[in-house]
């Protein structure tokens, strides 16, 4: 199980991770997503004039305990 959490600004739609794929290359998992809805239009205008953002994103993978 992955969870994905992050904290958004009050907006009218709330934010959701879509198309989550997750699988293997060597020693390492990967992951991929899209954030649908993540950011408010400020902080998308704030990106095409430049300004330099970063976005960080708490994942916890999951291995489930077989009997």
């Amino acid at each position: 199980m992955m969870t994905l959490s992050w904290v958004s600004s009050a907006s009218a739609v709330s934010p959701d991770v879509v198309n989550i794929g997750v699988g293997t290359k060597g020693k390492y998992v990967v992951m991929n997503a899209r954030l649908v809805d993540g950011f408010t239009e400020k902080i998308r205008e704030a990106i095409a004039n430049g300004v330099p953002m970063s976005f960080t994103y708490d994942i916890e993978l999951r291995k489930a305990n077989t009997l």
